[in-house]
């Protein structure tokens, strides 16, 4: 066997611009099934038909082939993570298939930029190590890269939706009831609608696809209530501890032995997800349309959408008032199934919550930034290296303006302290008070208090802004009204509405805290799922 090897790692980047650019949710799921493709469909399928390879004509992979030993022309790794690993004996092979993938992607899927390192490797060497160095310089390699600057048309041309860029196509020619003039890149996404689908309803289990829903493919279709002001939930959870778990897989003995772990390690994080999501796919198929119409929802599609998911990675989309536990719901189902798995992971989610039709690209962008948060959080509040569960969420009734910390330090921030309890931790612990089973209860008795004194409720927010003497002086003068007792909170929190700053929380920061703004935010953007569940039961 050769003792010299070409290490090819695959990538493509800039799939959230490309996913998320456009505010037409039908080019959304076309666009994500296209990154699908990309990154592991099309990959695949070429080492299938070049022949000489590990990959079966299902895609899988063949265990039993080894390239040390039977003389293969290229050995897929693992594929993971939107990475694809593949090792070649030569490197004029590996040049080839990078060449036949790209233009595939350039070809198929316009606007979607490939990239890829050819890294040497010896044979018997570190392959963990040599993997790494190749991820680092792919990741520095696209970082330097200047951004390109697309050519808009020459002459005489009209201009694509969502784009800019020449058109090309009507999109009513891909099953857009809206034609319009669409870029060659809309018309790629559009083109793969029906196959997104498909591969979506393929995605769940047997029984989950019996219950009549469809998927909607408009956002006007996600569940808004007839002649009200209507929000979509737009949510992002990724995987904690994934990194630190792979990171942890390294090579003690032979490279045989190490594919064999990173392998075996891959599909069980896959499968942790995949379960995760088809359980939250199959608990809203499962709800009855009479359950939907009892919260204001109208239901003529399912009022959920995912568009990322498959990994440890998930977007989805839903009816606003659903963001919130279709969340929590992911992140214990998520739990559930690392735990089958014997995985030490948990998962953080943010939830970003505006208008219909507000900016998708800037409501997504706002989605990773709170997952982004809920991940910092979870970190400072971890055990030793065991990971915990977070989620953290914005409200954007009237759009954005500056970024998250700016428009937190500026909407909830007063002389008191901080009004928000989020991010938060998904179970409760000793370790802060800061937990979704504590918001719940709140949001609970604020949800019950309203149906009979909503305007106290809505002054109690006001009050909360302006600190803990007028909280006390409102329940002075509203006596039938009161504040839930919430666990690991200060004494005086029932009274003043705030939370003692020597209270225990993981930042250890030392702040007053209001542990009742959040849930008083939320009272209507929070469906019990779980009541639900406990009334089919």
């Amino acid at each position: 066997m050769p003792d010299e090897y070409t290490l090819t790692v695959l990538d493509t980047p800039g799939i959230q611009r490309y996913i998320f650019s456009s505010n037409r949710l039908r080019e959304n799921v076309g666009a994500s099934h296209l990154v699908h493709l990309a990154s592991t469909c099309w990959p695949m399928e070429l080492l299938q038909k070049m022949g000489g390879s590990n990959v079966k004509e299902d895609l899988t992979l063949d265990k039993s082939l080894r390239i040390e030993e039977d003389r293969l022309d290229a050995e897929v790794i693992y594929v993971g993570g939107g990475n694809l690993v593949v090792l070649f004996p030569e490197k004029t092979q590996a040049k080839d298939f990078v060449h036949a993938w790209s233009r595939k992607i350039i070809t198929e899927a316009p606007g979607l930029t490939p990239a890829a390192i050819h890294w040497p490797y010896r044979w018997g060497e570190s392959l963990s190590k040599a993997i790494d160095e190749a991820m680092k310089m792919l990741k520095q390699t696209r970082q330097s890269n200047p951004p390109s600057a697309p050519l808009l048309g020459l002459g005489v041309t009209v201009e694509g939706g969502s784009t800019g860029k020449p058109a090309v196509a009507m999109s009513g020619n891909y099953g857009d009831p809206r034609d319009r003039p669409v870029s060659a890149e809309v018309a790629a996404k559009l083109g793969r609608v029906q196959e997104a689908n498909e591969r979506l309803r393929g995605f769940l289990h047997e029984e989950a696809r019996t219950y009549g829903y469809t998927f909607a493919l408009d956002t006007d279709q996600l569940g808004r209530s007839k002649n009200e002001m209507s929000y979509l939930a737009i949510i992002h959870a990724d995987g904690n501890g994934v990194g630190d778990y792979f990171r942890g897989i390294k090579q003690e003995s032979s490279p045989r032995e190490y594919i064999e772990k990173i392998r075996k390690a891959s599909r069980k994080v896959k499968q942790v997800a995949e379960q995760a999501q088809r359980n939250l796919l199959t608990k809203l198929l499962s709800i009855s349309p009479d359950i939907y119409e009892s919260w204001e929802i109208q239901v003529d599609n399912l009022p959920f959408r995912p568009l990322v998911f498959g990994g440890d990675d998930f977007t989805f989309i839903s009816d606003g008032r659903l963001g919130l536990t279709l969340a929590s719901r992911y992140l214990e189902f998520f739990e559930e199934a690392a735990e089958e798995y014997d995985l030490p992971l948990k998962a953080s989610a943010g939830i970003a919550i505006v208008k219909v039709h507000y900016p998708f690209a800037r409501a997504y962008h706002l989605s990773e930034a709170l997952t982004a948060s809920a991940k910092r959080y979870a970190r400072a509040c971890g055990q030793g290296k065991k990971a915990v569960s977070a989620m953290d969420w914005h409200f954007a009734p009237s759009g954005l303006l500056g970024e998250l910390n700016e428009i937190r330090e500026r909407e909830y921030h007063t002389h008191a302290g901080w009004l928000l309890m989020r991010p938060i931790l998904l179970r409760e612990t000793t370790k802060t008070w800061r937990t979704w089973p504590n918001f719940l209860r709140a949001v609970r008795h604020f949800k019950e208090e309203a149906q009979e004194h909503r305007n106290k409720v809505i002054a109690l927010r006001s009050a909360l802004r302006d600190g803990k003497d007028a909280v006390r002086s409102f329940l002075a003068t509203t006596r039938e009204f009161s504040l839930p007792e919430l666990q690991g909170t200060s004494p005086i929190s029932q009274a003043t509405g705030w939370n003692d700053s020597q209270t225990a929380d993981c930042t250890e920061e030392h702040i007053s805290r209001s542990p009742y703004f959040d849930a008083i935010e939320a009272i209507d953007f929070y469906q019990p799922l779980h009541e639900v569940e406990r009334e089919e039961n």
